[in-house]
């Protein structure tokens, strides 16, 4: 049987209508069909899956044992898209064997799928050939770090963006991965998230226990990204959304991995909102064209719209002798939400660090330059500046950052500095 086949015999058990959610999709394409309605899926056969990833190539090692322990969190993730036609969909973080991948192929063939790879994965392409049929599936696929880099697509693009068990492993800034996928998704497009809930029954017991709550905590010999950073309970995903520009059209909790902890006494002891401590947290957020709100107090010490600078370097020297003065000029942008005082106890300077053409820092605070006037959100400002020169002969780097004196320099939240390289003769 091939895939063609494998799929219409699939499709029929797995877009069983769900009375979940009934949702108009605010856009309509004359070309893609649009996304009206949650379905639920029916649990498949596991082993029905398994082929499909026997016949790619897919099912050897760790792959296919990750892939049975999921297979009912995939099964209820494929059932949140309903019954689409041509759509597009960005999966963030599809890695080898590609088990989901293939399975959104195998569920929805006519849809436009694009895999969002960890930055380090450098493919523009990923093939999959059957190795029955010589059938070959190619996908697009662009590699970057998505809680930093700005997503490489454009804005208004796709219908779906899926992330799935990706926000856990998040090191620090799961807002910009919200607001990115706002930007990349069409008016009334659909944000999903799949991911742990620390607030399960399961996980209290552990801790009751004196084990961690986390379901993986461990440290990974795949770095930093390769373990559970943090993981959530239900309402701050969807607190995450609301200030990011989504309104909730869904979130629940499901039970999707087998379970050796006996929380039947727990249930009894903990009886408000059991529908919330299930092992998974679903959400799905609506994009809404409207503003973002600032990042949530109850998971952020701070905020990087309020430390938001634009620095424009017109004119600087590309060589200047020893100890000899600097002399430039510039134009800031303040792009954050509070005004930049030039006196007192809060006080907002231009910054400029010194480095070797190594990229070594040298000295932190190697020069300041006072603003003339104060500079309110939105506002810009023309800047002359000389400042005193460099000692030693070299190749040297200055980077240009705005710091909030006794604060922060705005680079520790958001890159916002520029670089001039300059040679000291």
């Amino acid at each position: 049987m091939g895939i063609i086949d494998l799929v219409r015999d699939l499709l029929p058990r797995m877009q069983r209508q769900s009375n979940l959610i009934q949702m108009e999709d605010v856009r309509k394409y004359s070309d893609r069909t649009p996304i009206s309605s949650f379905q639920e899926s029916d649990m498949t056969d596991p082993a029905e899956f398994e082929r499909i990833l026997e016949d790619f190539g897919c099912a050897d090692g760790d792959g296919l044992n990750y892939f049975k322990c999921h297979h009912k969190r995939y099964n209820e993730t494929l059932g949140l898209l309903g019954k689409v036609g041509k759509f597009r969909l960005l999966e963030l973080g599809g890695s080898y064997p590609y088990a989901f991948t293939l399975l959104l192929r195998a569920t929805f063939p006519e849809a436009e799928i694009v895999l969002g790879q960890y930055e380090d994965a450098k493919c523009e392409q990923i093939s999959l050939s059957n190795i029955k049929t010589g059938d070959v599936i190619s996908l697009e696929s662009k590699s970057f770090n998505l809680e930093i880099d700005r997503w490489p697509f454009t804005e208004n693009y796709f219908d779906v963006v899926l992330c799935m068990e990706i926000l856990e492993h998040l090191l620090l800034d799961p807002c910009f991965v919200f607001r990115e996928a706002h930007r990349v998704l069409h008016p009334g497009g659909r944000l999903i998230v799949t991911t742990p809930n620390i607030a399960c029954y399961e996980s209290l017991s552990n801790l009751i226990n004196l084990q961690t709550p986390y379901r993986y905590g461990l440290y990974s010999r795949h770095g930093a990204y390769g373990r559970h950073n943090r993981e959530y309970v239900p309402l701050e995903v969807e607190l995450i959304g609301k200030g990011s520009g989504f309104t909730t059209a869904m979130l629940a909790t499901k039970d999707v991995y087998e379970s050796t902890n006996d929380t039947e006494n727990l249930q009894e002891q903990f009886p408000d909102k059991p529908e919330m401590r299930r092992q998974n947290i679903f959400y799905v957020g609506i994009k809404e064209e409207r503003p973002f709100s600032p990042y949530p107090l109850e998971l952020f010490d701070y905020d990087p719209d309020i430390y938001k600078a634009k620095i424009e370097i017109k004119k600087f020297p590309n060589c200047v002798r020893h100890n000899e003065s600097i002399c430039g000029n510039l134009k800031l942008h303040n792009l954050g939400r509070y005004t930049w005082q030039i006196s007192g106890k809060d006080v907002t300077r231009l910054g400029i660090q010194l480095f070797d053409k190594q990229g070594n820092l040298i000295a932190r605070d190697f020069r300041r330059i006072d603003l003339l006037f104060p500079l309110l959100p939105g506002e810009s400002a023309k800047l002359d500046f000389t400042i005193s020169g460099v000692s030693n002969p070299g190749e040297y780097v200055l980077r240009f950052d705005m710091v909030r004196e006794r604060v922060c320099w705005f680079s520790e939240v958001k890159c916002n500095f520029v670089d001039k390289q300059i040679d000291i003769i």
